[in-house]
């Protein structure tokens, strides 16, 4: 089973032969060539079609069963309200036929799946103002249960899709981000069901913020950063790790953008404690993520600025041979776990 994520200058490959992490048998951590991928989206599809048979051929990954994230920038959930006769194993099909009638999405033809919430984790929410990714709400009846809606780009997807099965993979599972990282910290921590953690993964060009209480996602957004890769130099240091630092004449940029990010992370808390929950629910930890690389500076800065726990969120060393010990292979994990039981 190959997990891949996709980042505009990054690929991760966790390889494993079973759902345990301890069963990792390799990891890849490869440069993207530059314009190959833009926002998460398939920008040179034969560039990158060639770029990928290439990392099949060398590490024997034909015929392998991939699993992968739709592009973050091209996700959006929300809050639905599902009629209480619309069984559970209806539920996707139900929300297909609404598409375009009382569901309005911005992509054609979209991927779409429904989960329905307990009584006690659905709450009305509000959108943020400046997410692209929504979590609307409307006034639940007593002829309605409340559910959470995911949808992506089929167009993008199935480019992926396309383009995995024309290099020899066997593309199996399509996953969500976000989900993927707290798979992950949720098979480390299982963490109490009544504390709300707010995610930051940080990564060289982009940043991904979602909020969960209770085991569920209540809020998701992802932003493209005014940063392109010119501002940074790389090494290959072996197979499994690229190592990645700001170049000295861009640092103040840089560090300027990573400002404007931690104070947004204020205003973000904000809306989610006042806005959504009206006082009642607050942040009470940051967990944060990434392939930034001077993420210990971002989590001292958080914990001075917020006065909130703040932890590093580390990868897996299931042995002194394999070691993804770096944050940047977090959601590559996640994936490795999806289907998984503890």
């Amino acid at each position: 089973m190959a997990n891949i994520v996709v980042e505009d200058h990054a690929i991760r490959i966790v390889v494993g032969k079973g759902l345990r992490l301890d069963d990792i048998a390799l990891y890849v951590e490869r440069v993207v060539p530059t314009g190959l991928i833009k926002e998460g989206q398939v920008a040179d599809e034969l560039a990158f079609s060639e770029f990928m048979q290439s990392l099949v051929d060398e590490y024997g990954l034909k015929k392998a069963d991939v699993r992968f994230y739709a592009p973050n920038s091209l996700v959006m959930m929300r809050q639905v309200d599902i009629p209480n006769d619309v069984k559970d194993r209806e539920l996707k099909a139900h929300f297909e036929l609404e598409v375009g009638i009382s569901l309005h999405l911005p992509f054609e033809e979209p991927l779409i799946d429904v989960y329905p919430l307990e009584q006690e984790q659905a709450s009305e929410e509000e959108e943020y103002h400046e997410s692209p990714s929504e979590v609307a709400a409307t006034e639940e009846t007593e002829s309605t249960r409340r559910g959470l809606l995911f949808a992506a780009s089929s167009d993008e997807v199935m480019k992926y899709t396309e383009i995995f099965e024309d290099v020899g993979l066997h593309p199996i599972a399509v996953d969500i981000q976000a989900l993927g990282v707290y798979r992950y910290f949720y098979y480390l921590e299982e963490p109490p069901a009544e504390q709300v953690h707010l995610f930051f993964e940080l990564n060289l060009t982009s940043v991904n913020i979602s909020v969960f209480y209770n085991h569920q996602l209540e809020f998701l957004r992802f932003e493209q950063l005014d940063m392109d890769m010119d501002a940074w130099a790389h090494v290959q240091k072996g197979e499994g790790k690229v190592d990645f630092q700001v170049r000295h004449d861009q640092r103040d940029a840089v560090e300027e953008v990573i400002v404007n990010q931690v104070e947004e992370l204020g205003r973000i808390m904000n809306f989610y404690r006042y806005s959504q929950h009206q006082g009642e629910r607050r942040v009470d930890e940051i967990i944060v993520s990434g392939d930034y690389p001077e993420l210990k500076d971002v989590c001292q800065t958080l914990e001075l600025t917020y006065d909130l726990p703040v932890r590093l969120l580390n990868g897996w060393m299931p042995n002194r041979e394999i070691e993804v010990s770096s944050p940047a292979f977090v959601p590559a994990l996640g994936l490795a776990l999806k289907g998984s039981v503890k």
